[in-house]
């Protein structure tokens, strides 16, 4: 199940809708008025809601004398356009919500791959501010969006459908009305603004509970970075060295023992452990118990200053390269690569911690690299460095979009 923040939503899609509310009886029955509270009366209540309007998870509205009107969306073609409808569940459930096709006055059809319909959670915080492809278990209150994206050769005019919301064996339809407006909007990768928003790959497997750079985390990491793709992102961190602030336990770039035989695509073979398994060192749990997957082992570095391993390993880019396929499928080319080399937490003289990649078990364990200025770093980092060039460079990139970070107020 992908989520994606509402409030980002409310920036970036407008749609404009009418308030009213319409008292719909459940399957058992019509509600009788009376001076019950209104919470307590056996009921499937729909409401409509402006797409700027926060909903509490217990809100609850008056029965008001007016009928459900459509919700009204708006947007250019290569847009988005968004609306709500509120749900009130009392003595019933929700147990499906569908849309029909939308067909403009030309009997024109909009795809229906391009709808999509999301259920507002509460997260934190005291708002359902989270869109879900399902509701809550239980939810009282449910706001349910209708997400409209218009291809850009999308004829313009006014579109109708329909919003079929089901509780038990009764639907109950709110018209839908959309208009698709001539202006045709610039792709987001076009937007003169910097958008850079930090993509945590490992916090979306332990989230959702699949093996690191499996098959079914590229599935998840696919769909995140659609979402970055809408609102235009254009900077883009790859974790080099171990427990950046971007909550990685390893690196997208792993280095393999000279010798041993060359990995497949990432998401092929052995499976790789978790962090805490053979191989791997564990960083401390925070006081309070819980784990903390952006805090490392104290200390940061490795002991020494690395220079053992120059000659032994070398870098591999299988995680990355497929990585920057999905980037680009729905980002486009980045105008910031950057290349996270360095960590704040790591002090002069202590080893960066890397990733050492055992293709032929999987196994994942933690490399001591040469440490900035120490003998042999140039000679260490600059394959690594080389490789990521050539993987610019081989999809049509500008290769000054690289960058190694982070910087800080610490040395280096």
């Amino acid at each position: 199940m992908a989520v994606i923040k509402l409030r980002c939503l409310l920036l970036l899609l407008p749609g404009v809708l009418l308030s009213a509310v319409l008292d719909v009886p459940a399957a058992d029955g019509v509600p009788e008025r009376s001076d019950a509270p209104v919470a307590e009366r056996p009921c499937l209540r729909v409401w409509n809601a402006d797409p700027t309007e926060p909903v509490a998870p217990d809100a609850w509205r008056p029965i008001p004398d007016a009928e459900l009107r459509p919700v009204r969306l708006v947007a250019p073609r290569n847009g988005v356009g968004s609306g709500q409808v509120v749900v009130q569940c009392v003595g019933c459930r929700v147990t499906g919500v569908g849309t029909s096709a939308l067909r403009s006055e030309a009997g024109v059809e909009l795809d229906g791959e391009r709808v999509r319909i999301r259920y507002a959670v509460r997260e934190d915080g005291p708002y359902c501010d989270t869109l879900a492809e399902a509701p809550s278990e239980g939810a009282r209150v449910l706001p349910i969006w209708l997400i409209v994206e218009v291809p850009r050769d999308q004829a313009s005019g006014k579109y109708g459908g329909k919003l079929t919301i089901r509780a038990g064996e009764q639907a109950f339809v709110v018209p839908v009305e959309l208009e698709v407006c001539a202006w045709i909007a610039p792709d987001p990768s076009n937007n003169v603004s910097h958008v850079s928003l930090l993509h945590s790959p490992d916090t979306l497997a332990a989230r959702y509970g699949v093996e690191p750079w499996s098959d079914g985390h590229f599935a998840l990491i696919e769909k995140s970075l659609a979402l970055m793709g809408q609102v235009g992102n254009d900077v883009l961190y790859a974790p080099v060295v171990r427990y950046t602030h971007l909550g990685n336990n390893n690196g997208m770039i792993r280095w393999v023992e000279k010798g041993n035989p060359s990995p497949g695509p990432a998401g092929a073979g052995p499976a790789s452990p978790t962090r805490g398994e053979a191989g791997e060192r564990s960083p401390p749990s925070p006081p309070g118990g819980g784990a903390d997957i952006s805090s490392p082992p104290s200390p940061l570095g490795g002991e020494g200053r690395g220079e053992g391993v120059v000659s032994s390993y070398t870098p591999d880019l299988s995680v990355l390269d497929r990585f920057l396929d999905l980037y680009a499928k729905h980002c486009g080319p980045p105008k910031v690569l950057c290349l996270e080399v360095w960590n704040h937490r790591i002090r002069e003289g202590e080893a960066p911690l890397v990733t050492r990649y055992d293709p032929g078990t999987g196994a994942l364990a933690e490399l001591a690299a040469p440490s900035c200025g120490a003998a042999g770093s140039a000679e260490f980092w600059k394959p690594m460095m080389d490789a990521a060039r050539a993987a610019v460079r081989g999809r049509g990139w500008d290769e000054r979009c690289l960058m190694i970070g982070a910087a800080a107020d610490r040395w280096p």
